[in-house]
């Protein structure tokens, strides 16, 4: 199975082989201002599931709340993060599962993070374990 993530105007991409090995929602701040919204849902996969990457992308990097860095690349075009690296996750790469087409078919999330930045009317299926701040 390959899965492909694309930005809104379509000029970037990612392709992937495979299922994620973990789906998380991010409540931080920072997921909140790079996503414009309430919360971030990212699939993660090995680097080794990447079949291809394609078109421009640009990358921006930030420290998170415990100095450990994360890169976004996003589009230049139409500005949307398709995929990101975060140094917790080493050999990984997270990716904005909004931005896959198999939305019906996609796996649902496992856990929610950062929920002590969670708006007060965001609430999660009682059966996703939610934590304070982040986990590995």
């Amino acid at each position: 199975m390959q899965r492909t993530a694309t930005c809104t105007c379509g000029q970037l991409s990612i392709t992937l082989k495979g299922n994620p090995f973990r789906v998380h929602c991010c409540n931080c701040t920072e997921c909140h201002r790079l996503t414009g919204s309430a919360f971030s849902t990212g699939a993660y996969f090995d680097d080794e599931q990447i079949s291809s990457i394609s078109g421009e992308h640009k990358a921006y990097t930030r420290s998170g709340d415990f100095g450990r860095k994360i890169t976004s690349h996003f589009c230049p075009t139409c500005g949307v993060t398709v995929f990101w690296n975060a140094e917790l996750l080493a050999g990984k790469t997270g990716v904005s599962v909004g931005c896959f087409d198999d939305l019906q078919e996609f796996p649902r999330p496992a856990m929610a993070a950062w929920c002590r930045s969670k708006f007060p009317w965001i609430e999660f299926a009682p059966e996703i374990p939610q934590s304070q701040q982040q986990t590995s």
